[in-house]
């Protein structure tokens, strides 16, 4: 990040530039001169907000405690865990913990009747701030450097431009707090029955599964006080922020998922060759939620907050709820057969129903089918035997259904006002609340699917010492939800319903391979997995006028437009000769003159091939023992992929130092690698700050993702003490990542408007990717 004189610097080279509606120059020389000899820090303080809010490192504990038992009859599994996780915030009260309880049963009633209890209980606490997390980023990266948290007596400094908020005390429980509480109970209890007495293999089984979360939290803001430095009486002068009331949001949530499910099968091997395995099998889930809200505002103080405490008068309180329910039976099963475990065939039937369709258009039926081809067993394949231990062909074909939409598409949607319409006459009129549209129906939409195959191949190779398995898939999305809103223009005043018009198809490679050995004491092993996988649109709602090379068809579905930069103005003559927005200048930026009209509008902006979602995935694992040490080591990494990264905020450093500068020699300007000082989230720099290929970075990485090492202690040293197996351990998560980025997670992908359009990454506002160190033991008893 910059620092105060750098800051100063680069706004004045803003304020300079004639195009720009603010008079004159924002830092004099005198003020510049300040924060560069750090002489004053009372009026000229020199910040690094994030080193001000953020904590190097964070502690987190993490505790269990399991025990399992039993006979041959009866057995059980219980294990309790506790987990707590400070946020990396200094002074921060904001925090997370977990308690967990998972208790599994198992019981043998008879030689045919077996029953299993899995219960699992668990109460998450988030204690956080008021604020979210994208705006405190904001604020991190957008406070002045020539302000500060605190004075050098201690009192906590209001914003440099007057405004109440400080970063530093954003981050603490001055402002007020947002703690809530999620309790989570999931039971499921099992029944198998084998029928054995009325054919060998055949079985029924049936299981309820019932999942609850009641959530309830309370979000308190209160005022503060800041303070600011009154030069004029040399005394520190109050300001308290806010309104000064103290307010009170109240809510609690709950929502359950039960789910039945009762299947019939039957698994049975004949003459040692033929193996079938089959079900059928039905299931039904009902989802039901409900939440409920009070707010209550003018509390004489933060020592009783309950509803009741709060002011009474209309004005200072309000209410909401909502409620919600859907629900699906699925009736589905499938036959298994494998002859001599050589030839192997699978065929799945699925018949769904969703209650978030309208009758007529509930259910979809979605088959597949799989077939494998064991080569190494047969006697042709005996001589490759020395090369190849194993090898299997395969081939599958599968449709899947979607529900997962938002509910009731099927019915018109309405909100309430408290403008709706006037009835009486004269003085006897009078406003009524009504209803107002919010979305049409649509009585036809139903199921999105998806058509996909596969083919490929498993193999083993050196006594099995190496594996290999091959997939290529390729998918055809159909009937994708989606508004018309493209094609149909906003001032038509329509309120549009999603219907099943995109079409959207996915083609790629899946590669896993491994290799393990052993020399004496020593074992080691090497896995790795790689992807590649790319989407193109088929069809996608899109104005007519859409220019050819901004349309979303034949491109990858989330392709960012944006323009395509070619350099940068150099000098007036460049600038005159070439097509340019109005007003443009020397320091700005070229762009692509794509519909050759002579001028640059949002028209010449292109759709790219490339997005934040990376074509390549990969990864990889190394691990290794020798006697009672061990290692695993685990890498992972993206290829393929670009994020658009603009000098917001605060800038960074490698912005300030690579621009161009009308200072400048022609030779430094000519290798400059950024345009000229704009301010993008303030003025709206149309020039260099609208989204370009000239912001965009490469966001391929390789991440060390975790380290492991491990010693377990000598059995002849631990049996003496009682206890079967003692390891130690220190691990390490998301150690180191190798990257072009540097400023941000080439992970987080780049936010984009409702048409496509770049704005800037999300992991400039996001919460960072945390360096974990854990220090650990495991004992078995």
């Amino acid at each position: 990040m910059l620092n105060a004189y750098q800051y100063g610097t680069y706004v004045n080279e803003y304020d300079a530039d004639p195009r720009h509606s603010q008079p004159g120059i924002t830092y004099s020389d005198e003020v510049l001169e300040h924060y560069k000899n750090h002489d004053d820090p009372i009026n000229y303080p020199d910040t690094n907000w994030w080193d001000e809010v953020a904590k190097d490192w964070a502690g987190k504990t993490q505790h269990s405690l399991s025990v399992s038992g039993g006979t041959d009859k009866v057995s059980f599994y219980t294990s309790a865990q506790y987990m707590w996780q400070d946020a990396i915030y200094r002074n921060s009260a904001q925090d997370y913990k977990q308690f967990q309880l998972i208790s599994n049963l198992d019981a043998k009633i008879s030689k045919s009747v077996r029953f299993s209890l899995d219960i699992l209980g668990r109460q998450e606490q988030r204690q956080r701030g008021i604020y979210s997390t994208p705006y405190l980023f904001t604020y991190f990266f957008s406070t002045f450097p020539g302000s500060a948290p605190y004075y050098p007596n201690g009192l906590p400094r209001v914003g440099y431009d007057g405004i109440t908020r400080n970063a530093a005390i954003m981050v603490t429980d001055l402002p007020g707090s947002n703690n809530y509480t999620n309790n989570i109970l999931n039971i499921k209890p099992l029944l198998h029955i084998d029928l054995d007495f009325l054919t060998k293999g055949l079985y029924v089984e049936g299981y309820a599964a019932i999942d609850y979360t009641f959530s309830d939290g309370k979000q308190i803001n209160q005022p503060y006080d800041l303070y600011y430095y009154d030069n004029a009486t040399q005394e520190y002068q109050n300001k308290r922020s806010d309104t000064g009331q103290i307010s009170l949001n109240d809510w609690a949530t709950r929502y359950s998922t039960i789910t039945l499910n009762g299947r019939i099968g039957y698994e049975r091997t004949f003459n040692d060759v033929h193996k079938v395995n089959a079900f059928v099998a039905y299931e039904q889930s009902k989802y039901n939620y409900h939440t409920l809200s009070g707010y209550r505002t003018n509390f004489l103080s933060n020592t009783l907050m309950d509803l009741f405490a709060g002011s009474d008068v209309p004005a200072d309180k309000d209410n909401g709820g909502y409620s919600d329910a859907t629900a699906r039976v699925n009736f589905f099963g499938r036959v298994n057969y494998s002859y001599k475990d050589k030839y192997l065939a699978e065929f799945t039937m699925r018949y769904d129903g969703s209650m978030n369709f309208a009758p007529g258009h509930r259910w979809g039926a979605f088959p597949s089918f799989s077939l494998g081809w064991v080569l190494s067993e047969e006697k042709f394949f005996e001589p490759v035997k020395p090369y190849i231990d194993f090898l299997k062909l395969k081939a599958s074909w599968g449709q899947m259904g979607n529900d997962n939409i938002t509910a009731y598409q099927y019915l018109s949607q309405y909100a309430f006002t408290s403008r709706g319409a006037y009835f009486g006459t004269g003085d006897g009129a009078a406003l009524n609340k009504g209803f107002y549209l919010t979305r049409t129906a649509n009585p036809l939409v139903t199921w999105e699917t998806a058509n996909t195959t596969n083919l490929g191949f498993s193999a083993t190779f050196l006594n099995g010492k190496f594996s290999l398995d091959f997939d290529w898939f390729k998918s055809k999305r159909r009937d994708i939800l989606i508004t018309r809103s493209a094609s149909i223009p906003a001032y038509s005043g329509l309120v549009l319903p999603a219907e099943n018009l995109g079409k959207v198809n996915n083609s790629g490679v899946e590669i896993v391979a491994s290799y393990r050995d052993k020399a004496g004491d020593f074992e080691w092993g090497i896995t790795g997995n790689f992807t590649y996988a790319e989407n193109k649109v088929v069809y996608m709602d899109e104005a007519v006028a859409t220019p050819e090379w901004q349309r979303t068809t034949g491109n990858p579905i989330d392709g960012l437009v944006l323009y395509k930069a070619l350099g940068i103005y150099q000098n007036q003559a460049q600038v005159d000769n070439t097509p340019h927005m109005d007003n443009a200048a020397p320091g700005d930026l070229i762009y692509q003159d794509t519909n050759g009209d002579g001028t640059i509008t949002w028209d010449d902006a292109i759709r790219l091939n490339e997005s934040a979602t990376p074509k390549i995935v990969y990864g990889f694992t190394l691990n290794g023992s020798w006697k009672g040490l061990d290692l695993n080591i685990f890498f992972q990494g993206q290829a393929k992929a670009v994020q658009l990264v603009q000098p917001t905020m605060n800038m960074v450093t490698d912005f300030y130092e690579g621009r161009w500068r009308t200072e400048n020699t022609v030779e430094e300007n000519l290798n400059a690698r950024w345009p000229k000082a704009f301010i993008k989230q303030t003025y709206g720099d149309t020039w260099n700050g609208t989204a370009s290929t000239w912001w965009l970075r490469n966001a391929a990485f390789l991440r060390l993702k975790s380290v492991e090492l491990g010693y377990t202690l000598p059995k002849s040293w631990t049996t003496k003490m009682g206890i079967q197996r003692w390891r130690f351990y220190v691990n390490g998560n998301n150690l180191f990542t190798f990257d072009k980025m540097k400023i941000c997670d080439p992970e987080v992908g780049t936010s984009k408007d409702d048409n496509g359009y770049a704005i800037n990454s999300n992991g400039i506002l996001a919460y960072p990717l945390q360096r974990m160190i854990t220090f650990g033991t495991n004992i078995t008893f």
